[in-house]
């Protein structure tokens, strides 16, 4: 067996290591990061009112795992590095941060449900949807899968 020597092995060694970098730690798009606290006084946050009643909401979002014509189709995902939207109780790097209110005063009201009449948004949440406008990760103690596709679909809303 033949050993490279000199510049030619390290142009080698530092193209293998650049191809691993890519392939193993950067996602290969852009992430839409959010966080969620579950306290309103513990920093500036939007406020999120997750309400009972459909009545009073602001929103009426309608999540479920199969619809024929959604609005948005997002898939879950194991890994954060797989997901354009990603959602985690740390406020760190995120572009939004949203907190859980308990009353509906100066805060948005989301009504989130599988099943709602004239909603604002239809979203499908599943694992195996391969034909996903997103990939959500969600890691949360504040938020369900549920609600964070709610959060993600008023996040997109501002943003435009």
């Amino acid at each position: 067996m033949k050993y490279l020597k000199g510049e030619r092995t390290v142009k080698l060694l530092a193209g293998a290591l650049v191809l691993t970098g890519l392939l193993f730690c950067a996602p290969a798009h852009a992430q839409l990061r959010i966080s969620a606290q579950a306290d309103c006084n513990a920093g500036p946050a939007n406020p999120i009112h997750f309400d009972q009643t459909i009545h009073q909401a602001d929103y009426k979002v309608m999540v479920s795992d199969y619809e024929v014509d959604p609005d948005i189709r997002i898939r879950l995902v194991n890994l954060p590095g797989l997901a354009d939207l990603v959602l985690t109780d740390q406020p760190g790097s995120s572009k939004f941060t949203f907190c859980r209110s308990a009353t509906r005063y100066r805060s948005t009201t989301l009504f989130v449900a599988k099943f709602v009449t004239q909603p604002d948004v239809i979203i499908t949440l599943n694992k195996n949807d391969r034909h996903a406008d997103y990939t959500l990760y969600v890691e949360s103690q504040n938020v369900s899968n549920i609600e964070a596709a709610a959060l993600f679909w008023l996040a997109l809303r501002q943003q435009r």
